[in-house]
């Protein structure tokens, strides 16, 4: 069994002793931020879920009349100026907002013609310093490369966009924590390179309605927090107790809808290709087996509503949403035998308490969030699964773009699958920008009675992660 190297232990725990005292030595360093209660709309950061060209999907009428770029975060709005580039009138490289910058004006060129190319590289580097079922250091790399293109710009085709995803993924494919509910959102059992999705997006009736088609991450339109994407485990954007899901790192073929009645109001709906229960990676795959042939019947079906508003009394934007999904495929009993289908429920809560005063500060401050998601105890080994916690951002003056939270996730493991107790995990991280295109994040995580297993001892896990945008 490898240890970690003991000079990476001491400096990843120093740098998170470090990500901690900056997080909250804001008053002793007479720093002290202007805050007060602000209408805000949510701004995401980072993560799988919101790397660049990976934004969380629309969750108002407001929004889905953005620009597509903008709607799935492939291009900042504004676009950045001075530009990104070499030479006079140029930024310095460390001020880009993108490493590869402007490509010599060739970026924008394309982006006014409507095709915004966008990309990211995740390095994770973990240790298991204690606990756990292996005391060991390990990588994670992900790399993602997708495009938009803005059908309006292209070709005069109003509120259609089409979208491309590409990503790999090498490093660990185990799990040395051999907890339940997982510690890095970039976690999968194999080696990957794969277009991830391929869809074409359709806005009508001035944004009150927008449909999908083609192969897509469910997680980035159903059941996902906003303000909860900086963690490095999934707890707070994804229940594992969510059975079947097409997300990563197996999106699927599928279509959905969701309907805008009001400014605060929203209805969408899903049905997917169920076909990675039935062992098909439909993340490789193209839409063969949505159509229900001989190798695959399965589907998966998802709804949600939600209500978001910018202001609530004196705090600022908030959502809350609830959800159904189900799953026609079979799963194992913990009896045994196997179950025809199974279905869940959940519930989000996200709210803004305290804001930024400032112009360009409306989608800093603080943040707290919830959520819960119910499965049937008969084959999930998670029956109920919990998350809550807090996010700062804007860490204090000067540091703008940091982030850091503090969440806590319950994973109510099911008595029918002999498990010993539940699990709960308690994650820390802090952001730190370090300039424009490059971020680290340290995060440290606790993890008590991993997967409910009593030869396994509680767990102190910490990650280094690097972020590259392109």
């Amino acid at each position: 069994m490898r240890r970690a190297d003991p000079a990476m232990q001491i400096l990843l725990r120093v740098a998170l002793c470090g990500a901690i005292v900056m997080c909250l030595c804001q008053q002793s360093m007479g720093q002290e931020p202007d805050w007060s209660p602000t209408l805000s709309s949510v701004e995401v950061e980072a993560g799988p879920i919101d790397s660049p060209g990976r934004k969380p999907a629309p969750r108002t009428a407001e929004e889905s009349k953005q620009p597509s770029a903008v709607q799935t975060g492939a291009q900042p709005t504004p676009p950045p100026a001075p530009r990104d580039w070499f030479g006079e009138g140029g930024k310095p490289w460390w001020e880009w907002s993108r490493a590869t910058g402007d490509w010599g004006g060739a970026r924008t060129a394309l982006e006014d013609a409507g095709l915004t190319i966008a990309g990211s590289f995740t390095l994770d580097w973990s240790s298991v310093w204690s606990g756990g079922a292996e005391n060991r250091a390990y990588t994670r790399r992900w790399l993602d490369l997708n495009a938009t293109l803005d059908l309006d710009k292209a070709f005069g085709w109003k509120g259609g966009s089409v979208y491309i995803d590409f990503y790999h993924y090498g490093g660990e494919i185990g799990n040395p924590v051999g907890d339940a509910q997982g510690t890095d959102a970039l976690i999968t059992p194999r080696h990957l390179d794969q277009v991830a999705e391929l869809w074409f997006q359709q806005t009508l009736f001035d944004g009150k309605l927008r449909v999908k088609a083609g192969k897509i991450d469910a997680n980035i339109d159903f059941a996902f927090i906003p303000c909860a994407t900086g963690f490095i485990s999934y707890n707070g954007t994804w229940d594992p107790n969510q059975l079947g899901q097409p997300t990563y790192p197996d999106p699927a073929t599928g279509v959905l809808a969701f309907v805008y009645p009001t400014d605060q109001l929203y209805v969408g709906f899903g049905v997917f290709d169920g076909a990675t229960q039935d062992g098909i990676r439909t993340g490789s795959r193209g839409p063969s087996t949505f159509f229900s042939d001989s190798k695959s019947d399965s589907w998966y079906f998802i709804g949600e509503v939600g209500l978001t508003w910018k202001e609530l009394g004196s705090l600022g934007a908030g959502q809350l949403s609830a959800g159904g999904w189900g799953h026609t495929g079979d799963f194992a009993r913990f009896s045994g035998g196997a179950k025809e289908g199974t279905a869940g429920g959940y519930v989000l809560f996200q709210q803004q308490f305290i804001g930024r005063e400032g112009e360009g500060n409306e989608s800093k401050g603080l943040f707290g969030f919830a959520r819960f998601n119910h499965a049937s105890d008969d084959v999930a080994l998670i029956t109920n699964h919990i998350a809550a916690g807090a996010v700062l951002k804007g860490t204090f003056a000067g540091r703008d773009a940091d982030e850091c939270g503090v969440m806590w996730s319950m994973g109510d493991l099911s008595n029918k699958s002999g498990a010993d107790g539940d699990e709960h995990n308690v994650e820390l991280f802090y952001k730190l920008q370090l300039f424009g295109s490059v971020s680290i994040i340290p995060d440290l995580q606790f993890i008590s009675n991993p997967s409910g297993n009593a030869s396994l001892d509680d767990a102190w896990v910490g990650t280094l992660s690097i972020v590259v945008s392109f």
